[in-house]
């Protein structure tokens, strides 16, 4: 999402239970070299390299798109994007959820 000149991604993560993260990653000033162009019902950040460039930095991330029927569940779909900013900036969040029910 592009919002004031910076490019802005939320994402979270789930690595137990009880807990999720959420991330919001802006990208200040940022102008997008290569966006992305499948569009999935999932996208899942797989890999990142980081360059400096020109007195910013130049962010390439690649993802893994994950559609939420059969017939395409099962295909491998990978996209990429490419951003130039100025700064990065990333804010976390996590909650923390006080008591949970699991079934065995």
């Amino acid at each position: 999402m592009l919002k004031n000149g910076d490019y802005i991604i939320e994402t979270y993560h789930s690595y137990v239970i009880q807990n999720r993260t959420e991330y919001t990653i802006i990208f200040k000033n940022a102008s997008v070299l290569q966006d992305i162009t499948i569009k999935g019902d999932c996208l899942i950040w797989d890999y990142n390299e980081i360059y400096l460039r020109d007195g910013g930095y130049e962010i390439h991330i690649l993802f893994h798109v994950w559609f939420n029927s059969p017939e395409k569940n099962q295909d491998i779909i990978l996209t990429d994007m490419i951003i130039f900013a100025e700064d990065i900036e990333i804010e976390t969040f996590t909650y923390k959820m006080d008591s949970y029910t699991e079934f065995l």
